[in-house]
């Protein structure tokens, strides 16, 4: 699990300053998220000494470039495994035409969440690990999300006691 971290961090740290420097490369097609979801899950909790409840609404295609979009899910899967306590929830649904993914933790939440989203950013005051974020994750998630006109916001869990990260977007009706 350490290794996976690490190379996420670097991972990150590597396309953040592709992305800064308008270098980055986008694909584009449509896809269904739900599976999206269910595929980070599994790739990246761990296992079954972590609970994740899943409430994830199949069927929701959104258009974008599915690599990146699941970066920004992986981001926020992970910083939850972080600083969460055993625990986390996605959820995954479609309302009026878009989509709203939202991913609860357990933690102790994020006293400055408007600090959140900015470059080498950490709670280091909340804490409750031993190892140290490296303050990439979250501001890459919000870069991409930027690029794609999804909304990335972050509030206290009311399903859990930590936080809760939320992505809107657009979503694509696909005709069967």
């Amino acid at each position: 699990q350490n290794g996976e971290d690490m190379l996420l961090s670097v991972t990150n740290a590597l396309d953040t300053a592709k992305l800064k420097n308008k270098k980055m490369l986008f694909s584009s097609s449509t896809f269904e998220l739900s599976r999206l979801v269910e595929e980070v899950e599994l790739k990246i909790l761990p296992p079954s000494d972590f609970k994740c409840v899943s409430n994830i609404e199949s069927g929701i295609f959104v258009k974008g470039d599915e690599l990146r979009i699941g970066q920004i899910i992986s981001n926020i899967i992970s910083n939850a495994l972080k600083y969460g306590n055993g625990e986390i929830a996605v959820d995954l649904k479609s309302i009026d035409g878009k989509f709203l993914l939202c991913i609860d933790d357990n933690g102790f939440g994020v006293k400055h969440k408007e600090a959140a989203f900015e470059l080498f950013w950490t709670d280091e005051h909340n804490m409750t690990r031993t190892s140290k974020g490296t303050g990439i994750g979250l501001y890459f998630a919000k870069m991409l999300c930027d690029e794609f006109g999804f909304e990335i916001t972050l509030s206290d869990s009311n399903k859990l006691s930590g936080a809760c990260f939320c992505i809107c977007g657009q979503k694509i009706e696909v005709k069967k």
